[in-house]
């Protein structure tokens, strides 16, 4: 075999390699059910087998490129340094074993994703399987309306998160879906959203639908205040019309109020427990739920549980060091979706940006109310999000050099 065919039998393997790593993503991340010890899944098992094979790949090749490295950097150090005033360093160390591999899954998949096919592939293999996780969460809520559906997850919120964020990538411009069949789609997503009776994800589903609208009218330049009024307008008529039914769902309105005083209750005792420690160096990550105080919720008893808040975990866990690598993390992919805005032209690109938008303010608001940063979908979201910036911002630079090139050649 000659050298040229050696490596396009390499450069094959490699190709089948990464349409194989993205159908065991889309199958697999939804199985969190399936653990195997300590948190770790069947997804984590073959996942770790991947990366070692991708990153062996890029470093022999020299392509490895760290996108996000400096919040990424941040909130280790905030962690480490926290390692100090720790009490249960076993929970700790496995708390940040779980941030580098997720950070690593997070910078492999953005390397393994070099082109649009590839990101079009990845897009369908994953809004398949949400769709398949919505279906089944349905059909339970159909089976049992009182119960809240988890699908494969280990919790509601979890699952919700998880469609909420499956929803946007309806918006991909990469595919052309039959428009029934991506109503379908949406459907079953929504659906299994809704049987979960997350409130964090019904209130923040909400409040994206709207803000997406108005980003979408203010980059085709159509926006306007009656505009948005009517959309306003429409959607209180319409949950008025909705609420009674709502209403009478078992698990849903009923609670609001205690969990909104629950949250209030915890929270408190969370800053209670930051100020109290010394420098604000935190306690270490994942220590708040072993080591805090019980809490004393609006259901008269005394739990143990973990801050339901990313950036209050991180401010009480990690210090004031981990929470300036938080806001550093959101900042950074906030700016990523405010650079690809500028290189969108046509309509398809302008709503899937702005279904990127969406994607990323659902998770923001989603990390207020739960700690999500530890769920695996929500690393491949930014990922989507980071590879579209990498990928414009190529192309970008492969026309501008081309018209480098047909000046000096004219």
């Amino acid at each position: 075999m000659g050298n040229e065919d050696r490596v396009r039998a390499e450069f094959s393997f490699f190709q089948n390699a990464k349409t194989v790593y993205f159908f065991m993503i889309g199958f697999l991340v939804p199985l969190v059910s399936l653990q195997i010890i300590s948190n770790a899944t069947v997804f984590d098992l073959f996942n770790v087998a991947f990366i070692s094979f991708f990153l062996a790949y890029f470093f022999i090749n020299g392509k490895l490129q760290i996108p996000l490295i400096i919040p990424i950097a941040v909130i280790m150090v905030g962690s480490l340094f926290s390692m100090f005033n720790a009490q249960v360093p076993l929970k700790n160390s496995l708390a940040l074993i779980t941030d580098l591999y997720l950070f690593t899954f997070f910078i492999v998949l953005y390397n393994v994703i070099e082109t649009k096919r590839e990101l079009k592939i990845f897009i369908l293999l994953f809004i398949v399987f949400a769709t398949l996780q919505g279906c089944f969460m349905v059909g339970d809520f159909l089976v049992n309306a009182a119960k809240r559906s988890i699908g494969t997850f280990l919790n509601p919120n979890m699952a919700s998160s998880y469609l909420g964020l499956s929803f946007f990538l309806l918006f991909q411009p990469y595919a052309k879906v039959n428009k029934y069949l991506s109503s379908l789609f949406g459907f079953f997503i929504l659906g299994g959203m809704l049987a979960t009776k997350s409130l964090a994800g019904l209130i923040g589903f909400f409040i994206v639908t709207l803000t997406v609208m108005i980003l979408y009218w203010y980059r085709e330049r159509t926006f306007n205040i009656i505009k948005l009024g009517t959309v306003i307008l429409i959607i209180t008529l319409v949950s008025l019309v909705i609420y009674p039914t709502v209403a009478k769902m078992p698990g849903l309105s009923s609670r609001f109020s205690r969990s909104f005083d629950s949250r209030i209750i915890l929270w408190k005792t969370g800053l209670d427990t930051f100020i109290k420690n010394p420098i604000g160096s935190g306690i270490g990550p994942a220590g708040f739920k072993e080591v805090g105080p019980e809490v004393d919720l609006t259901t008269n008893e005394l739990k143990k549980m973990e801050l339901h808040s990313d950036w209050l975990s991180f401010l009480v866990e990690r210090g004031l060091i981990g929470f300036l690598g938080i806001v550093l993390l959101f900042c950074a992919i906030a700016k990523m979706l405010l650079q690809t805005t500028k290189t969108s032209n046509s309509k398809r690109e302008k709503l899937w940006i702005t279904g990127l938008f969406g994607m990323f303010i659902f998770a923001l608001s989603f990390s207020f109310t739960h700690e999500i940063l530890h769920f695996r979908h929500v690393w491949c979201a930014f990922a989507l999000i980071a590879v579209e910036y990498k990928l414009r911002k190529k192309n970008q630079e492969e026309r501008e050099l081309g018209k480098i090139k047909e000046e000096n050649n004219p």
